[in-house]
């Protein structure tokens, strides 16, 4: 073990210290502790570790309302305050786009999500696995199962791990906005989960990809479409468009005149997206890679308006970004789960001569370190 007094807080939920000059990233600390950590590995030239033992605390440490916090991957940052986790995104979003971007942001404060008051039951899709001592979740960075009897931050509707009865490897449990709970599990191959935003309904696999807070996907839908401002009669592209939950509002924002082009590549996602939008004909669904879709696309002579971009965690990249630079798009909006990812890219628009005009966050993913920021660049 080594006493170490903890830094500032870095991308990832770690906060920075260094021993024998060597940079620790170290877990479940706040930064101006005092604390022995153990160090847990060595890469390159950086080492990772946690905290053992803590020996002049912060005022925003608190006691983590779950007792696995620590061992279980899911939640790094229940030892943190609530208000003190926000406080410590809005830290590391200032600072990605400072170092990765070049901009100076701010007034842009990590937001909670409408009606969170607690940070605790607000996720709405959890994936068990089964392990030698029963069913549990995974634990960080690890294939070792941590068996647990109940997940806090879980819905309270699926909060439990699977009946002891499924014989399974892993399960994936999902809730609806109709309260009904789905269930990967063999038993139940075809059921799917509902869920519904401003009227439409979308009918999912328990293991497809939505928003995972209860809140998250009418607040996202609500603020990109109010960010893109479409109007009648315009053309929009809205890429890595998943089921399809901003084209939705989009072709209502379009009218019969316009057009949306919604990209994606997941088969699932885009059968999905049928499903729902159906009644949609503004909305044209396209299976594809956004990369080999935009090799065929010219936006200038399709003039196109504006492109949601909401792409994995990794970011949308230089080709991607490079292609609708190229094409003069106008006008992006940019939905990120990640600030580096997403400062790198925005570093690149500007590249382009594109100026970074709004930017705001929000906590979708309590007691953790993850968080959701929306950017919107327009072309000088």
């Amino acid at each position: 073990m080594q006493e170490v007094t903890l830094g500032p807080i870095a991308h990832g939920g770690h906060v920075v210290t260094h021993v024998d000059g060597r940079p620790v990233f170290v877990r479940h600390g706040l930064p101006g502790e005092r604390v022995f950590i153990e160090i847990t590995s060595t890469t390159g030239k950086i080492s990772r570790g946690h905290v053992v033992d803590v020996l002049d605390a912060s005022v925003d440490r608190v006691e983590p309302p779950c007792s696995w916090a620590g061992t279980c991957g899911g939640c790094d940052f229940q030892h943190v305050d609530l208000t003190a986790q926000r406080r410590l995104k809005t830290q590391v979003l200032t600072e990605s786009m400072a170092r990765f971007a070049g901009l100076e942001i701010s007034g842009v404060d990590v937001q909670s999500v409408p009606g969170d008051e607690t940070g605790l039951n607000w996720r709405t899709r959890m994936g068990w696995s089964r392990g030698p001592h029963g069913w549990g979740l995974k634990g960080f960075r690890s294939r070792e199962v941590i068996a647990l009897d109940a997940c806090l931050i879980a819905a309270h509707e699926i909060s439990r791990p699977p009946s002891v009865r499924c014989t399974d490897a892993s399960v994936d449990t999902a809730v609806g906005t109709d309260g009904r709970v789905v269930s990967s599990d063999s038993a139940s191959p075809h059921e799917r989960v509902v869920q519904e935003v401003h009227g439409r309904t979308w009918r999912l696999r328990p293991s497809s990809f939505w928003q995972v807070h209860r809140g998250a996907a009418t607040l996202l839908q609500e603020r990109v479409t109010a960010l893109a401002k479409a109007q009648k009669g315009q053309t929009w592209w809205d890429l890595y468009s998943g089921s399809g939950l901003f084209a939705a509002s989009l072709g209502e924002s379009v009218g019969d005149d316009g057009a949306v082009y919604a990209v994606e590549e997941s088969p699932e996602s885009h059968r999905e997206a049928r499903r729902a939008l159906h009644d949609e004909p503004k909305v044209r669904l396209v299976r594809s890679s956004v990369l080999s879709w935009l090799r065929g696309r010219d936006a200038a002579a399709h003039s196109v308006t504006g492109v949601i971009l909401d792409p994995p965690r990794a970011g949308a990249g230089r080709d991607v970004v490079d292609h609708l630079a190229r094409s003069m798009v106008p006008r992006v909006v940019y939905v990120a789960c990640d600030p580096v990812a997403l400062a790198r890219d925005v570093s690149r628009f500007i590249e382009h001569g594109y100026g970074l005009d709004h930017i705001e966050a929000w906590d979708l993913f309590p007691m953790t370190h993850h968080f959701e920021v929306i950017a919107v660049l327009t072309r000088g």
